[in-house]
C-alpha cells in the first residue's frame, strides 16, 4: 500500500525550470501549464510515470527527451 500513497520527494526550483526551459528550447513554450511543469517534476524525482489524459505531457515527455514519463489513458 505504501506505493499508493503521496510523493515522498519533492522537486526543487531547478527540477521544474529545467522542465520548463526544455519546453523553450524545443519550441513547446505553451504546449503545457506551469502545473503541468511542477507534477512532471514531481514525477521525475519520485520516479512515477503521469497517468493523463490531454496531451500536455505527451509534449513535455517529448521536450525531456523521456525524462518525464507519461502513459496518455483516453477518457
Amino acid at each position: 500500500m505504501d506505493e499508493l500513497l503521496g510523493a515522498w520527494e519533492h522537486p526543487n526550483e531547478s527540477t521544474v525550470l529545467d522542465i520548463q526551459q526544455a519546453l523553450w528550447d524545443n519550441g513547446l513554450m505553451r504546449a503545457a501549464a506551469a502545473f503541468d511543469c511542477l507534477i512532471a517534476a514531481y514525477a521525475v524525482v519520485n520516479d512515477a510515470v503521469v497517468l493523463n489524459s490531454d496531451q500536455d505531457f505527451g509534449y513535455i515527455e517529448a521536450a525531456t527527451n523521456g525524462t518525464v514519463r507519461q502513459e496518455y489513458i483516453a477518457g
